[in-house]
């Protein structure tokens, strides 16, 4: 039997499928194209379909001889133009492709999930855990609402039988972000658009850990349970600071208030569909989002790449794909061993 891995051309998907195709199992792809004109996503021995999760027609002949599925397709935006095509794919499409993997007598479904569909820790609280209760109603995300929706189907169609483990990565980073989904701060400060740090922090996993911890979850996850993927608990000032460290450039001194951020993220999103800011980053950006892990760590045994090797590998991957200059990377290189996860994490609150 194989593996269906939808959202197989996305940041996290592609990653997926990169690791499920490289253990020698058979593997399907989904995906509204079918086989990507990207080369780099061609992955050897893996099955390309064509499809689209507002059809249930293409989900059952794209599930015709799976008996697994990493579902992981889904449209992130906080552009309000995008609020129909938002809701449409993260929650009727999840949906779709629920009903259908029940039908098909699918063994288990590893699901995608968001933090924003979870909940949100207190403000100077403990980083918050599986537990926490849904707090997050006048978050006027589009993207949450959706997520949300879809979270509260999982729990229906376990109801009903179908054997669902969700996953809840955190702000991914890493090479391969083609849509610039996770990585539009990232960029932005790399493009020197953002003169100074911003208040808050919110948890950054390496994009190829979030993937291994989809697989880990396929394979050791309990059934029905749900498992925080958060990464480094770390602030937005530490983060300029490795990036600095990094580029070679002085690091951001000055706090910038959100107020004015609003309103120009506000200006931004009238004249593009993917500025570098708009009201909704601005909106996540007043909260703190950090998460504790350990239940993942005690089922799945995940671990994590030190922060440093993510954001080089992510900056040689922006460079090589014209994404931003050498220029602005500085003087950012590969990091081969990296720094030691414990001398790592120690920099993340700073």
């Amino acid at each position: 039997m194989a593996v269906l891995v939808t959202g197989a051309t996305g940041f996290i998907g592609s990653a997926v499928l990169r690791e499920v195709a490289a253990s020698g199992e058979r593997v399907r792809a989904f995906s509204r194209k079918g086989e990507p004109e990207d080369p780099e996503l061609l992955v050897p021995g893996v099955e390309w379909v064509a499809g689209d999760l507002l059809d249930r027609v293409s989900i059952r002949y794209a599930l015709e001889g799976c008996d697994r599925v990493y579902h992981i397709a889904g449209h992130i935006s906080t552009h309000p133009r995008e609020r129909r095509l938002v809701r449409d794919i993260n929650v009727e499409g999840a949906l779709n492709l629920f009903e259908e993997a029940l039908n098909a007598q699918v063994r288990r479904v590893v699901y995608t999930g968001s933090i924003f569909a979870l909940g949100v820790g207190r403000a100077g609280a403990e980083p918050a855990d599986e537990s926490v209760t849904y707090n997050l109603q006048r978050l006027r995300l589009p993207y949450a609402r959706a997520k949300r929706q879809a979270e509260l189907a999982v729990q229906d169609f376990i109801r009903r039988g179908l054997d669902i483990v969700t996953v809840y990565p955190g702000f991914c980073a890493g090479p391969g972000d083609r849509h610039l989904t996770s990585s539009r701060l990232l960029v932005a400060y790399l493009r020197h658009q953002l003169p100074g740090y911003l208040p808050g922090g919110l948890c950054q996993v390496d994009v190829r850990d979030a993937a291994h911890a989809h697989v880990l979850a396929m394979h050791y996850g309990r059934s029905g349970e749900r498992y925080l993927v958060p990464g480094y608990n770390v602030t937005y000032r530490a983060i300029f600071k490795m990036l600095s460290r990094l580029t070679g450039r002085t690091p951001p001194s000055l706090r910038l208030p959100l107020a004015p951020l609003s309103l120009a993220g506000g200006v931004m999103e009238l004249f593009s569909r993917r500025p570098p800011l708009d009201r909704g980053t601005v909106q996540l950006l007043r909260r703190v989002w950090w998460y504790n892990d350990l239940h993942a760590k005690r089922d799945l045994g995940i671990g994590y790449r030190p922060l440093e090797e993510t954001y080089a590998d992510a900056i040689s991957w922006f460079v090589a794909h014209g994404v931003v200059t050498p220029r602005q990377a500085g003087t950012a290189m590969p990091v081969a061993s990296g720094m030691p996860a414990a001398n790592a994490s120690s920099l993340l609150r700073d």
